[in-house]
């Protein structure tokens, strides 16, 4: 199995510089927990960069919607990766920030991931990329 650790992951550079920025603000504010910073920043430490208009249409991008399939429960969920302001539960709508939201940021359909959670090791497939911002010309910049 393919996991976080073994390949790059894909980031547009919009999302880069954004996510950066955000870390930084994270780091001044002191209010998220300094592991969850920790992990996004080495998340985007392995990340390739690449513009927008290059990024392959099946990559998890920020504001992306994906299907993930749980191998263990073989449960199917539809989140949203969100900037942390736009995160909703009830929505499925999650923080880049949480565990999951960093665990998924820039790979693609079809990939495995072990990421370790709070409450154990979780193992997903990333079943599609239903939207994502890129693929459909959304203006980032």
């Amino acid at each position: 199995m393919s996991s976080v650790n073994e390949h790059n992951i894909l980031v547009s550079s919009v999302d880069y510089g954004r996510l950066d920025m955000l870390l930084r603000d994270e780091v001044a504010s002191g209010i998220t927990p300094r592991d969850r910073i920790l992990a996004l920043r080495v998340r985007l430490q392995q990340a390739q960069v690449m513009e927008p208009s290059e990024l392959p249409d099946d990559v998890i991008t920020m504001n992306s919607t994906i299907r993930l399939r749980d191998l263990d429960s073989d449960e199917l969920e539809v989140y949203s990766l969100m900037y942390p302001a736009f995160a909703n539960g009830f929505k499925n709508c999650i923080s880049v920030l949480a565990p999951l939201g960093t665990a998924i940021l820039g790979h693609r359909a079809g990939d495995l991931i072990d990421w370790t959670m709070p409450s154990g090791c979780l193992r997903l497939k990333v079943e599609d990329v239903a939207y994502q911002p890129e693929r459909v010309g959304e203006d980032l910049t």
